[in-house]
């Protein structure tokens, strides 16, 4: 068992430049999945496109527009969203207040979202 803690956590930028904290990875002893904090500021975004896993995001705070197959959906804070594999999809916060995500993946994606 791990438990991570967003505060005791470094704060790194992913590379759409959005604060990102990877809470739970291969290097806490995650074989399967991995877990990511990011946060949206005001007019931020994350970078569009998709990826061959499907994820789990939970929105812990804020609110903002998924933007998937073409379509704007509002998100608030409390919504679990699934996302498909290959599915096309980015995250937009116009808003002031911030949004904050967690993510869930397959495990051995983090180094893929990881500035180089």
């Amino acid at each position: 068992m791990h438990i991570s803690n967003r505060a005791k956590t470094a704060k790194e930028l992913s590379r759409s430049q959005n604060p990102v904290w990877w809470l739970i990875t291969e290097q806490h002893g995650a074989r399967s999945l991995e877990t990511r904090y990011l946060e949206l500021g005001k007019s931020c975004s994350t970078s569009p496109g998709g990826h061959p896993w499907e994820q789990v995001v939970y929105v812990t705070k804020g609110w903002g527009v998924l933007r998937s197959g073409g379509k704007d959906h509002e998100i608030v804070e409390g919504d679990v969203i699934h996302i498909q594999s290959g599915e096309d999809h980015q995250f937009l916060n116009p808003w002031e207040d911030a949004m904050g995500l967690l993510v869930v993946m397959p495990a051995k994606t983090e180094s893929l979202f990881r500035r180089k």
